[in-house]
């Protein structure tokens, strides 16, 4: 169906936000034990705040948001109570009736890369389910059974697990209500009480999140804050700086970081508060490994002796605790540069402590992005005031982000600052009008309670003849001239002077009334008015700030993209460098290739000579043994002959004989002639074998080489 065709597209809800909802009752039980009017004058409440504490826990509990008129049609005629199955079901309270609807709206906080925490309204996809079939049969327009986009929806809307509940954005939920052409009149957007009064906790109570119930019961809390909670729980209360615990730094940093990841790719859920304690008591046990010595048990980091926020803390006690937790000391950033101070805010105490352990457990580069998600969500531990707000940015921006140094453009901080005070300006306007509104609405009590005291005609007396002075019947206009007509006529208009004072009075206090009452609905229009062109024009400007920071992030991917370009040109010229050089290599390697088999083949050749020559070695050394033997029996026969020659230079000097013979003579010469020829052969032959040897040794020695 075209928009053009729809009979309910241009029809509107009513939106709420908590300045200008009125809290009458709050229980002291729980946070969702409240009553609240709206400037409509309608009164509502949870279902669940009608219901006993033990009832609170059935599983298939649904909670939603009533009015008196629903509580008047199912309160039973005989008591003055209510059954417990009525106020259990959202369905009992359409039951030949038309009931109105109240869509509980979130304010959830959002982070991004800069660090800046944006706000969003939300609302649960399962409340949105729930009440489609119902809005849908209460305008005769039921949903047909072939009908699959409430399917389709749920589909879309689901969630990553049981521990998670979709929620999406005002703006979404109206484009649905839209689809289904369902009547927006029929529909109220409130503030979600329960988690405001929660957010407020964080920072009045030192809370660790905020919560809220889900359409099903379900305690639950944004993702951002689940992680904090993890943060607060296992990171805050160690000294990291210690030596203890350096050696498994990185192992705890992992084990956090893959925590953080998870629940920052959380986006547009909610997130079961009984699922983050279970993951908090798993991750405790393997931080089991920090030694006593690194765990500051004994130091009160949570500042609970300040349970007031705003109640001052010396400074001494602040430093106490941030030296032995070895985190960095912060400057009041209130004050003036000269300016001193003994005391700082228990708030800022705590902000300031926890801002430490951020800067100091996410100290490595990997952990930017996991560390600017904490930055973020620690900015609403702060109390919130212009006059310091800029001072603040700037003390934010140097500890997480800029390291000292840096100035704050006014531009960047102007938008938050008109922001917050048109907020404020907007809220003292709702608080006057309901100042107003509760001064008038007393007034006609007051004035109700009066008129009902007194006897009906007590404030009027009946007008007679005497009254006038006149102790004839008045006559008909028939028998009275017109300058007598005019006089009688003037005359019964006439009262006693008390009467007409009385009268007087009172008309002019009810038209003084009047006139207030037309002049204050007319603020109350006006502001109103006003108030929703100041959500248009911060809708408009947030969506241009959007657009701003898409654009701004688009130019920056653009320079990075041309940095990447720059660098891939860069990277192509070394690869071919490299290439080149694995060519010159792959030449290198071939050639050293060839030569390895070249001496391979070489050596296969030493290696037969080698056994050639220790062939030859093993012969010279068999010839050289038989020479030796051969030089031995030369030597023994040599030796003999010698003996011979002594004996006979014996004889003759003994004179035996007178004349040797000639022939002895001619013996003894030739014999001497071949031991030395022997000797010199021997001697020959012994040098050439050595020689011989020696050179094979230097060939056996160059080959093993």
């Amino acid at each position: 169906m075209s928009s053009a065709m729809k009979k309910y597209n241009k029809t509107k809800w009513q939106d709420f936000s908590f300045q200008e909802t009125r809290i009458i009752e709050r229980g002291q039980r729980d946070l969702h034990d409240w009553r609240a009017i709206l400037p409509n004058g309608r009164e509502i409440l949870l279902n669940v705040f009608m219901l006993a504490k033990e009832y609170l826990k059935l599983e298939k509990l649904k909670v939603f948001i009533i009015d008196e008129d629903d509580l008047s049609s199912i309160q039973r005629t005989n008591k003055k109570e209510f059954a417990v199955v009525d106020l259990m079901a959202l369905e009992r309270f359409t039951i030949n009736r038309k009931k109105h609807f109240y869509v509980r709206a979130i304010n959830t906080g959002n982070t991004n890369e800069v660090g800046a925490m944006t706000y969003s309204r939300k609302v649960f996809a399962d409340e949105i389910l729930q009440i489609i079939p119902l809005l849908m049969k209460q305008q005769d327009t039921p949903l047909a059974d072939s009908d699959s986009r409430l399917e389709d929806y749920k589909n879309k809307w689901k969630s990553g697990g049981e521990h998670l509940f979709t929620a999406i954005e005002l703006n979404e939920f109206e484009e649905v209500l839209k689809d289904f052409d369902i009547d927006k009149s029929q529909v109220t957007i409130v503030p979600d009480i329960t988690h405001y009064w929660s957010s407020i906790g964080i920072i009045e109570q030192n809370q660790a999140f905020a919560t809220t119930m889900t359409p099903n019961g379900v305690i639950v809390t944004e993702p951002s804050h689940a992680a904090y909670f993890h943060f607060l729980s296992l990171v805050c209360g160690v000294n990291w700086n210690s030596d203890a615990v350096k050696g498994n730094m990185i192992y705890f940093q992992q084990v956090i970081n893959k925590i953080i990841d998870q629940y920052r790719e959380m986006k547009g859920t909610f997130v079961s508060l009984s699922s983050v304690v279970d993951s908090v008591l798993t991750t405790a046990n393997s931080f089991s490994k920090i030694p006593p010595v690194a765990r500051m048990n004994d130091v009160n980091y949570e500042f609970s002796d300040f349970p007031i926020y705003s109640s001052p803390v010396p400074l001494n006690t602040y430093h106490s605790i941030c030296r032995p937790c070895g985190l960095p000391i912060y400057r009041d950033f209130t004050l003036q540069p000269n300016q001193k101070s003994e005391n700082i805010p228990a708030w800022m105490a705590r902000f300031f402590v926890q801002a430490g352990w951020i800067n100091v457990f996410f100290s490595h580069p990997n952990m930017r992005l996991n560390k600017t998600y904490m930055a973020s969500t620690l900015m609403m531990r702060r109390v919130e005031d212009t006059a310091t707000l800029r001072n603040f940015l700037v003390f934010w921006k140097n500890v997480f982000f800029c390291g000292g140094g840096f100035k704050m453009p006014d531009s960047e901080v102007d938008w938050f600052i008109d922001k917050m005070r048109k907020v404020l300006e907007t809220n003292k306007l709702l608080e006057s009008a309901k100042k107003r509104e509760e001064i008038l609405r007393q007034r006609e009590l007051d004035k109700k309670n009066k008129s009902g005291s007194e006897p009906s005609g007590s404030g009027v007396n009946t007008v007679t003849p005497e009254a006038v002075g006149q102790n004839e019947p008045v006559p008909t206009e028939r028998k009275v001239e017109p300058e007598k007509k005019k006089l009688m006529q003037s005359k019964l208009t006439q009262t006693s002077p008390v009467e007409c004072e009385n009268c007087l009075k009172s008309n002019r206090v009810r038209d003084e009334v009047k006139k207030e009452l037309e002049a204050t609905k007319n603020k109350l229009e006006h502001s109103e008015e006003k108030a929703k062109q100041v959500d248009k024009l911060e809708k408009v400007l947030s969506e241009n700030k959007k657009k701003i920071e898409t654009l701004e992030s688009e130019a920056e991917k653009m320079k990075n993209l041309e940095k990447k370009t720059s660098r891939v040109d860069e990277l192509e010229k070394i690869l071919q460098e490299r290439q080149k050089e694995i060519q010159e290599l792959k030449l290198q390697n071939t050639k050293l290739t060839e030569e390895n088999f070249e001496i391979r083949q070489m050596e296969g050749n030493a290696y037969e000579d080698m056994k050639l020559m220790e062939v030859d070695l093993k012969n010279l050394k068999a010839e050289r043994k038989s020479l030796l033997e051969s030089n031995q029996s030369i030597t023994e026969s040599r030796d003999q002959l010698a003996e011979k020659v002594k004996q006979l230079e014996t004889q003759m000097k003994r004179g035996k004989k007178g004349v040797q013979s000639q022939q002895e003579t001619a013996e003894r010469d030739r014999i001497i002639q071949e031991l030395e020829a022997t000797s010199m052969r021997v001697s020959i032959q012994n040098q050439e074998q050595t020689k011989e040897i020696q050179s094979l040794l230097e060939k056996l020695r160059m080959s093993k080489q």
